[in-house]
């Protein structure tokens, strides 16, 4: 993000940020599913009303306006930087990177895990999936996955 104190590590573009909005907002990893998602697809019957559609993309905006928030961005990033990452060089994987600000404010914000504790976790879950290229092959399908077993 502009201006960030942490820009030696990674500067996402809109794409990137729109994804993880989207991965924080429905909890899905796959574009294609959120597609019908915002044209205001029901689940159940499978309809497309103008009303679902309005309400999820107040989802969105809701969504991105978390991801946007610079005081959110920076803790995450201290958690990056407290589990040893201190500058780009390191960070073999923006989507790795970007998927665990996904979960960060999953955790921060829908399960209100205390900020220190999630700090080592997000910090944990970063170092292994860097060390296992665990969003480099398929990313959206895996983080699909790992967001179905939250």
């Amino acid at each position: 993000m502009r201006g960030s104190p942490f820009n030696h590590l990674i500067d996402p573009d809109p794409d990137q940020l729109l994804r993880v909005s989207i991965a924080y907002g429905f909890g899905r990893g796959r574009l294609k599913s959120v597609y019908q998602i915002l044209r205001g697809k029901d689940g159940e019957t499978g309809e497309f009303t103008v009303s679902k559609r309005d309400a999820q993309f107040e989802v969105l905006k809701s969504a991105q306006a978390e991801v946007l928030d610079l005081t959110n961005w920076h803790q995450f990033l201290s958690a990056i930087v407290g589990a040893g990452f201190r500058s780009a060089e390191m960070i073999s994987s923006n989507n790795a990177l970007l998927y665990a600000y996904a979960f960060y404010l999953l955790g921060r914000k829908r399960y209100a895990v205390p900020e220190h504790v999630l700090q080592k976790l997000i910090g944990r879950w970063f170092f292994a999936t860097s060390l296992t290229g665990r969003y480099t092959g398929s990313p959206e399908t895996v983080m699909d996955a790992d967001l179905a077993r939250l």
